[in-house]
C-alpha cells in the first residue's frame, strides 16, 4: 500500500507545482484600441481593451503589458499581490527589455480619472498587506480626484491610495490630480512602505495638506530619483509633502528615506512650503537631495521643511540631512548654511541650480519647468555621496544605475544632488578646414569652430588627426602616423595624394564626435631652375651690342628654359658700387 500510493502522491505534487508555476507566469496584454481582436489578453492582437479585466484574470507571478494610449477610467484600478503591471509599450514587444519608455505624457500609457475618480486604490486589510512584488511601472496618472463624502476612513489619495500596501512604483508621472482633503498625488497610511523610483509628481493640488504625498501611521517608503515640483497645499501644510504620525498620536510616526530627491517650486498656505513634519517619532531622512525654492505664506523660514514642535527634538538628534542642499528649514542647526556634509544654500538661487525653475502659487499648481541641473557654477554637481549606491550603506540601492531621465546616476567624480544627474553635453565642431600651400614640405594649419551648450565650458584637450587618401572622396583614407597636432608639414608620401584635417572637440571632461574636413590634393614641391656661369659677350664700347649668356639647369626632368626674365645693370666700378637697373 505504501509503495503504491507514495510515488503516486509525489507525481501528483510535482505536476501540481509545475502547473501552478506555469500558470503563475502568464503574460497578459492590454490595448484600448484593440477592437478587432478576441479581447482575451493572449497577445497584442487579442489584447484586453480594459485593464480591469486583465487584473481580474491575473494572479501572483503574472505580468500585464499595457499599450500606450489614454485609458479613461470609470472605476478605480486595484492591483494584486505579485502582479506586475507595465505600461507604455508600442504594441509589438514580447519582453520588458524591448520597451522604450519615453518619460513623457505623449509617449506613455495614461490613466485618466477624468476629474472625478480616484485612480489607484490599494485599500488592503492589516492581515493581508500588499508587498513589493506588486509592481506599477510606466504610467502617467492624471485627472484623478478625491472628494470627501459620507463615511470614510481615509482623508485623501486622488491618484494613488495606499493602506497596508507597499508596492513597487517606478517610472511614473503623477500630474494634475486634486484632493478635497490631503495627498492629491499619493496618500499612504497604516504601515504602507512602497518603493518609489524614477517618479515625477507635479502640478497636483490638495485643498488641505500635501499636494504631492501625504503619509502617516508608520509609513516607511523609500524614494529614489523622485521629483516633486509645482504642487500646492492651498489650505494647509506641506506644499509637496506632509509626513505625519497616527491621527496626532505622536509616537506612531513615519520614517521615509529620500535619496536623490528634488523638492522644488511647491506652495503651502501654512508651514512647510516643501515638507511639513509632525509627530515625535516621525523622522524622515534626506540624502543627496535638494529642497529649494518652495514658498509658504508663513514666510521664508517656513518655506522648505517645517517641523511641528513635537517633532523637533527627535529630528535634531537624528541629523536628518546628509549631503543635501536645503533652503528654508526650521531645525536648530539645520543646513540653511553649510553644516557637516551638507551644502550651503546661502545665496543659492533656483536659477543657478536648475535649467528652468518654475514655482507653484496659491491658484496655480504647475507642471511647467525643467529641473535638470544647470551647467556652470552649480553647487549641486558632484556634491553627493556615491557610496549610497555601492551596497555599503544600510539601504541597498545597487540596482539603481540611472537618474530620473535615464542618464548615468554617477556621471562624474561623485554623484550629484537631486533627481537628475548633470550629464555633460559634449562639444560640437563645425566649419572644419585647413589653410596652407598644398605642396610637399609646406605647413598646413587646421581650423574649426567649437561650440558647447554647457555654460562655462571651454575648449580643452581636443584631439587632432590628419588623413591621407587616394582621391577627393576619401577612398582608402588612413590616419597619418604621428600627425596629431593642429599643424602638419606635408611629406613626400603625400605627393599626388589627398589630405584632410579631423578634430574631436574636447571640453576637458569629454569629447564630441569627430568632424573631418574635405580632402584636397597635394602637389609636388616646386624647385625653380638655376642659372650658372652667367656672363656677357661683345665689345665693351659705346654703340656696341652685348649679349648675356648662361647655363640653365632644372632638376625636373623634361623642363625647358621658358619665360626667363633678364635685366642689365650699370655700376660705378667692378665691385658693383652704386649699381642700378638700366
Amino acid at each position: 500500500m505504501i509503495k503504491f500510493y507514495k510515488p503516486t502522491f509525489l507525481v501528483f505534487v510535482i505536476l501540481l507545482v509545475t502547473a501552478l508555476v506555469a500558470q503563475g507566469q502568464t503574460k497578459r496584454f492590454v490595448d484600448v484600441g484593440a477592437a478587432s481582436g478576441a479581447n482575451d489578453g493572449s497577445s497584442w492582437e487579442n489584447a484586453y481593451m480594459d485593464l480591469h479585466m486583465a487584473i481580474a484574470g491575473s494572479q501572483d507571478g503574472d505580468s500585464i503589458f499595457v499599450r500606450k494610449g489614454v485609458y479613461t477610467l470609470t472605476n478605480p484600478v486595484t492591483m494584486k499581490n505579485g502582479v506586475k503591471i507595465y505600461g507604455s509599450f508600442a504594441g509589438t514587444e514580447s519582453s520588458l527589455s524591448q520597451r522604450v519608455f519615453g518619460n513623457t505624457t505623449a509617449d506613455s500609457t495614461v490613466l485618466d480619472g477624468a476629474g472625478s475618480l480616484q485612480t489607484i486604490i490599494l485599500n488592503n486589510a492589516a492581515d493581508a498587506p500588499m508587498g513589493r512584488d506588486a509592481v506599477l511601472d510606466g504610467f502617467v496618472i492624471t485627472g484623478a480626484a478625491f472628494y470627501k463624502a459620507g463615511a470614510f476612513v481615509y482623508d485623501g489619495g486622488a491618484a494613488i491610495l495606499l493602506r497596508f500596501a507597499s508596492p513597487t512604483l517606478q517610472n511614473l508621472i503623477i500630474r494634475k490630480n486634486f484632493s478635497d482633503l490631503d495627498g492629491a498625488g499619493i496618500y499612504m497610511e497604516e504601515y504602507s512602505s512602497p518603493s518609489l523610483t524614477n517618479v515625477i509628481i507635479s502640478g497636483n493640488r490638495a485643498k488641505r495638506h500635501a499636494g504631492a504625498i501625504f503619509m502617516r501611521v508608520e509609513s516607511r517608503p523609500v524614494l529614489t530619483n523622485v521629483l516633486m515640483s509645482g504642487n500646492c497645499a492651498s489650505g494647509g501644510f506641506g506644499g509637496a509633502m506632509m509626513i505625519d504620525s497616527r491621527y496626532n498620536i505622536a509616537d506612531v510616526g513615519s520614517k521615509p528615506i529620500f535619496t536623490n530627491v528634488t523638492i522644488t517650486g511647491n506652495y503651502s498656505k501654512n508651514d512647510g512650503g516643501g515638507v511639513y513634519v509632525r509627530g515625535s517619532n516621525t523622522i524622515p531622512q534626506f540624502r543627496n537631495s535638494i529642497i529649494l525654492n518652495n514658498t509658504s505664506d508663513k514666510g521664508a523660514s517656513q518655506s522648505g521643511v517645517s517641523y511641528k514642535a513635537d517633532s523637533k527634538a527627535a529630528n535634531e538628534a537624528a541629523q536628518p540631512y546628509n549631503y543635501c542642499l536645503i533652503q528654508g528649514a526650521d531645525l536648530t542647526g539645520d543646513p540653511i548654511y553649510a553644516s557637516g556634509t551638507n551644502i550651503s544654500s546661502n545665496g543659492v538661487t533656483a536659477e543657478q541650480v536648475f535649467v528652468d525653475p518654475v514655482a507653484a502659487t496659491l491658484n496655480d499648481s504647475t507642471v511647467r519647468g525643467n529641473f535638470r541641473l544647470k551647467s556652470g557654477n552649480n553647487p549641486a554637481i558632484n556634491a553627493g555621496h556615491s557610496p549610497y549606491y555601492d551596497g555599503s550603506q544600510n539601504l541597498d540601492l545597487t540596482h539603481i544605475k540611472t537618474d530620473l531621465a535615464g542618464g548615468a546616476r554617477i556621471a562624474k567624480a561623485s554623484v550629484d544632488l537631486g533627481a537628475y544627474e548633470f550629464q555633460n553635453q559634449l562639444p560640437v565642431a563645425s566649419e572644419v578646414g585647413f589653410s596652407g600651400n598644398l605642396v610637399v614640405e609646406s605647413k598646413l594649419s587646421g581650423s574649426f569652430e567649437w561650440n558647447d551648450n554647457d555654460a562655462g565650458d571651454m575648449e580643452s584637450m581636443s584631439i587632432y588627426a590628419w588623413y591621407r587618401a587616394d582621391d577627393a572622396s576619401g577612398t582608402n583614407a588612413v590616419a597619418i602616423t604621428g600627425a596629431t597636432s593642429i599643424d602638419y608639414v606635408l611629406q613626400a608620401e603625400d605627393q599626388d595624394k589627398y589630405v584632410a584635417f579631423e578634430v574631436k572637440p574636447g571640453d576637458g571632461e569629454g569629447h564630441g564626435s569627430p568632424v573631418r574636413s574635405a580632402f584636397a590634393k597635394v602637389e609636388a614641391k616646386i624647385i625653380p631652375p638655376t642659372a650658372k656661369n652667367v656672363s656677357i659677350t661683345g665689345t665693351l664700347k659705346a654703340g656696341e651690342t652685348l649679349s648675356g649668356i648662361y647655363d640653365w639647369e632644372d632638376s625636373d626632368a623634361g623642363d625647358t628654359d621658358m619665360g626667363s626674365t633678364y635685366a642689365w645693370y650699370r655700376a660705378g666700378d667692378e665691385t658693383g658700387l652704386g649699381m642700378v637697373a638700366i
